[in-house]
């Protein structure tokens, strides 16, 4: 073999090798960010499930909350006596930081439709409480009196219950999302296999709906159950109290 080939097949072959190298080695990049995005949007879908929990969890006490006012005021009325709420609702959470991280585009516009109505909820929230606030600081630094005063709670009640439907639907809501993230949970773990040889969905599949539902009734039947429990601790520790 001439010497000018030789030199020529040894250039082919080095050439070769880098080029097989590069390839691999932006073949290794490209699936290790695929890995850590898919990693990336499970965590969200942790977090986010835990998030719906807390929500539902602060729903209910708003709702409590909101009912405590609204019997206060009617027995205080009935009472002949001036009503002064001790209650106060407060914000409904919510993490922004999970919408930018998930890959489902479907979940992403449930949530950010979700998002929408917790920041409308907690507006309401946070008027009335200062109305409330207000009202309680202008009769006991007697800037009204109690005639001015009992009209403007007279006002004030309506939206209670208002603002108590708008809590009742918005936990049906939640109660939803929260199945859709427990099913895409189950459907999207990710295992490194199928990082490699499966694209995930970006979309529902067929079917989804039905098990959403299925989903729903599951939690709701879970809710139900800890409530239950959580009555009779409370009936016990009464019971025990009375003997």
């Amino acid at each position: 073999m001439e010497p000018s080939l030789q030199i020529t097949l040894l250039m082919l072959s080095a050439f070769s090798g880098a080029a097989i190298g590069f390839i691999f080695s932006r073949l290794a990049e490209v699936l290790k960010r695929y890995y850590e995005r898919v990693n990336l949007h499970y965590s969200a879908l942790v977090r986010l499930e835990n998030l719906c929990n807390e929500q539902m969890d602060s729903l209910n006490r708003v709702k409590f909350e909101i009912t405590s006012m609204i019997s206060s005021y009617e027995n205080a009325r009935e009472a002949g006596v001036i009503p002064m709420f001790m209650n106060r609702p407060h914000p409904v959470p919510f993490d922004e930081s999970i919408l930018i991280q998930l890959a489902n585009l479907d979940l992403v516009n449930e949530i950010f439709a979700h998002k929408l109505s917790i920041i409308r909820i907690n507006s309401d929230i946070e008027k009335v409480n200062i109305f409330s606030d207000d009202l309680k600081t202008a009769l006991l630094q007697k800037t009204i009196g109690e005639n001015q005063y009992l009209e403007n709670l007279k006002n004030l009640v309506p939206k209670f219950s208002e603002l108590k439907a708008h809590i009742d639907l918005r936990f049906g809501k939640t109660v939803k999302l929260c199945s859709m993230v427990r099913i895409r949970l189950r459907k999207e773990k990710p295992l490194f296999n199928r990082a490699i040889d499966a694209i995930r969905r970006t979309r529902r599949e067929k079917g989804f709906e039905e098990m959403v539902l299925k989903e729903e009734k599951k939690l709701l039947q879970e809710i139900m159950e800890i409530g239950n429990q959580s009555q009779e601790e409370i009936n016990t520790v009464k019971q025990m109290e009375q003997d």
